[in-house]
């Protein structure tokens, strides 16, 4: 299956500045076919697996001998991968199959995540000439199935999993240019805040996890990465088709995202569900919300937002995040259209 566009369309894709890294889409190809057997492997025998795969500096030589100007702007050297094949759970009938995963950002080799290193001597001569640091990059990722997959989604399945990968090779480009410039990486508390469900009827906390998905997608590095995962998918459809998909349908939500309607959303549910317990809920809720983000803020030597910092409850901080969300599900739509005016090779 083919991951890379061609020259022609990177050149015009970078040039039109949507977020989109040749040197990333590299990497994302050399991942895919590392991972795509593996995967076509669980599509057919349903045996789950978790499985570390290192790509070694030998097979990152196709990417400098191929394209040194690639590999000088994006050296990595190893690339470690927790792969995880499983199967969805009998509860959710309308999914076939689906993937996901998550880079890990740069940091201190003694935290666990990726790392930045001198270059190996093993590297050719004009290689080390060029280079004078490389990456040690670590993914999690993950392919799942229905009990009801059949062989009919397979094409879909694995471009599922080619998108996921080319979205979190985004995330591997932008946060090494941030490490090689100096620049902190990104400050990714508001991806992780509120998650967590401690006592909350999972109805509620279902409707509750759509504000806390808006606000990740809303993420100035989520929106570059969301926007070069979804050429894949312009390069082999047409808008029409296109505008069915996730991509646009979560856009449309954050775009047209209101405030009060989401409230009163919130509160129906509650109502439905637990009513004598409203404000324990909406407390909580809020509560587990800012002591995340204050300890995920510490965590990353950063200062709260004060806009965030002086909301008086959960009501208000949802209205708080109203402008920002809506600007982001713009954003989006409005890079997904471009996509679509370039001059594309279908």
């Amino acid at each position: 299956m083919k991951v890379l566009l061609s020259e022609e369309q990177l050149k015009t894709l970078i040039k039109e500045d949507l977020g989109v890294s040749r040197a990333s889409l590299a990497y994302a190809n050399l991942i895919y076919q590392t991972l795509e057997s593996k995967a076509v492997e669980f599509m057919e025998l349903r045996n789950e697996s978790q499985e570390k795969i290192v790509i070694s500096l030998q097979d990152m030589s196709r990417i400098y001998q191929s394209s040194m100007d690639d590999y000088i702007e994006l050296p990595v050297e190893k690339i470690e991968i927790n792969f995880i094949c499983s199967k969805i759970p009998k509860g959710n009938k309308n999914i076939k199959f689906t993937s996901g995963g998550g880079f890990e950002s740069i940091d201190k080799k003694s935290f666990g995540g990726s790392y930045l290193k001198e270059p190996s001597l093993e590297l050719p001569k004009y290689v080390l000439e060029e280079v004078t640091q490389t990456l040690v990059a670590k993914f999690s990722l993950y392919f799942k199935l229905s009990s009801d997959f059949s062989d009919e989604f397979k094409d879909k399945a694995l471009y599922d999993l080619r998108d996921t990968i080319i979205h979190e090779c985004n995330h591997l480009f932008e946060s090494y240019k941030r490490a090689e410039s100096g620049a902190k990486q990104f400050n990714v508390s508001l991806s992780w805040v509120g998650g967590k469900n401690y006592n909350v009827n999972r109805e509620i906390f279902k409707i509750w996890q759509e504000f806390l998905d808006m606000i990740y997608y809303s993420e100035p590095y989520e929106i570059n990465a969301k926007s070069q995962e979804a050429v894949s998918q312009t390069s082999i459809m047409s808008f029409d088709e296109f505008k069915k998909t996730k991509f646009w349908q979560d856009s449309s939500v954050m775009k047209n995202f209101n405030s009060e309607l989401y409230i009163d959303k919130l509160l129906s549910k509650i109502q439905e569900v637990n009513p004598e317990k409203t404000i324990s809920i909406l407390n909580n809720l809020y509560k587990w919300f800012m002591t995340d983000y204050y300890k995920w803020m510490k965590v990353h030597g950063e200062s709260p937002a004060r806009y965030i910092e002086k909301t008086t409850g959960l009501f208000d901080l949802v209205k708080k995040f109203k402008s920002r969300i809506n600007k982001a599900g713009d954003k989006l739509q409005r890079n997904y259209m471009r996509l679509y005016t370039l001059d594309l090779e279908k």
